[in-house]
């Protein structure tokens, strides 16, 4: 491999073609075959495979530095949103110790559902979900009563197992019945948007985050994540703000 970088670094030698040139977008690879008439067409083509090489090489570091970047960015959206709700009086992770992030979803996904609740708590989300699989009951109703009334997010996982469910449907009935504001995220997918049944009139019109495995595995790291905790972030900062202002007035 690096006789190869060497022979093709020799051949723009000779045809004096700047490296920079090859790598610029929008030059076509026949228009640099053109300018390499005065190399023997194998060297020729080993300069071109070369180029496609090197190309694809650029693109990938160019992709390293953007991921760092929406890394970079997520870190400072997160320590802005700390610094608003503390600010407002409205530490959420303090708070009475409550949660302010109610994740409802249904016990075939709980591994998948279970990042999802790990990551967004790394970023300051505290959040609640059901990890017993508790059967009914009228202690589990009221915890789970308790927990949407006592969030400001809920995030509905959803799945085909979701959607035919009698307990994840009763949560986002409820969810709507306490004027909550839910964020639909699609964790297996669907048969159609929105969901048949009670789910429709409830999630219609609403934007849903589509996260397949590969997000979920991914965490902070894949965009769908990253859409997500500053999507609740925000949420919770307009909540704070609110609770703060109506504080102020009373």
């Amino acid at each position: 491999k690096e006789l190869m970088k060497k022979k093709i670094i020799d051949c723009l030698k000779k045809a004096k073609l700047p490296l920079h040139v090859i790598l610029r977008r929008g030059i076509p690879l026949d228009d640099i075959t053109k300018a390499l008439t005065n190399i023997s067409l194998g060297s020729r083509l080993a300069v071109i495979d070369g180029m496609k090489e090197l190309r694809r090489s650029h693109k990938a570091a160019e992709n390293i530095v953007k991921a760092a970047a929406q890394r970079e960015n997520i870190t400072k959206v997160t320590t802005i949103a700390k610094t608003k709700r503390v600010n407002n009086g409205h530490d959420n992770l303090k708070k009475n110790g409550r949660a302010e992030c109610f994740i409802s979803y249904c016990w075939a996904q709980k591994d998948k559902v279970k990042i999802l609740k790990e990551t967004l708590e790394e970023h300051g989300i505290k959040c609640w979900m059901d990890e017993q699989q508790m059967e009914g009951g009228s202690m589990l109703f009221q915890e789970i009563d308790e927990g949407i009334s006592a969030s400001d997010v809920v995030i509905s996982c959803l799945s085909p197992e979701y959607t035919k469910s009698i307990n994840c449907n009763r949560e986002a009935l409820l969810a709507a019945d306490r004027k909550k504001t839910t964020i639909p995220v699609i964790v297996e997918k669907l048969s159609q948007w929105p969901p048949r049944g009670n789910l429709g009139p409830i999630l219609a019109g609403k934007l849903y985050i589509k996260m397949d495995d590969e997000a979920i595995q991914a965490r902070e790291k894949s965009n769908e994540m990253q859409q997500l905790i500053e999507s609740v972030l925000e949420l919770l900062n307009t909540s704070s703000t609110n609770e703060s202002t109506t504080t102020e007035v009373n």
